[in-house]
Parts: structure tokens; C-alpha cells; sequence
């Protein structure tokens, strides 16, 4: 693993910049996205 990069988004604004970055991206492995579902206010955004 060359690079670890973890970061907190806390709005859909930010996170959708940062996924699209990730598409742009030429160096890049892997994309995980973790939705912590006992925050109310996140819960109310999964589907």
C-alpha cells in the first residue's frame, strides 16, 4: 500500500468533489465510502 488518505465529509457538496476527483484520478486503487448510520442526520440521506 503506497498511500492512505482518510478524511471525514460532512456534506454532499464536499463528498461529491471528492468522488469525482477520485474518477479524474490516474493513480488509484481502491474507493471506500463507510456511512455511519447512527448519526440521525446521516441516516436520513441513506435510502
Amino acid at each position: 500500500m503506497n498511500c492512505f488518505l482518510q478524511a471525514i465529509i460532512e456534506n454532499s457538496i464536499e463528498l461529491h468533489e471528492q468522488v469525482r476527483a477520485f474518477e479524474q484520478s490516474n493513480d488509484k486503487s481502491i474507493l471506500i465510502i463507510v456511512i455511519d448510520g447512527r448519526i440521525n442526520q446521516q441516516r436520513m440521506h441513506i435510502p
